[in-house]
């Protein structure tokens, strides 16, 4: 099953275990994140056994998007890459094809149309 969450921010402490608790209560194997706020781009794996693939503004901690995967999905990733702190994109193995997955985080309709357009022209 694949979600999506605008979870508001990963950059307080026991924010990404709240997240894992929910993304298995929900019985989630792939969970689009927005607003996570981590600078920089990456992935962690969590204790539980989670992938979290992230990608952020490289020293603000405002925005920013994530891909979790569950420990069955993260041995079927294939590649993925940050695009900008707006999108990022995964590839999975499935059983039938590969699957691409894309998580945006768009520009609210009151922001600056300069940051609209750049947006659109990723």
């Amino acid at each position: 099953m694949i979600g999506q969450w605008n979870i508001r921010t990963l950059f307080q402490k026991g924010m990404l275990a709240q997240v894992n608790k929910q993304f298995s209560r929900y019985g989630l194997s792939v969970l689009g994140l927005s607003e996570v706020r981590w600078t920089g781009a990456g992935q962690l794996t969590s204790p539980c056994g989670t992938l979290l693939l992230y990608s952020g503004k490289e020293t603000e901690h405002s925005g920013g998007v994530g891909i979790l995967l569950s420990k069955t999905i993260r041995d079927s990733l294939l590649e993925w890459e940050p695009i900008s702190h707006r999108i990022i994109r995964a590839r999975i193995q499935t059983k039938y094809k590969k699957l691409t997955i894309l998580q945006c985080y768009a520009p609210t309709e009151d922001k600056d149309l300069t940051v609209k357009e750049a947006f659109t022209a990723n």
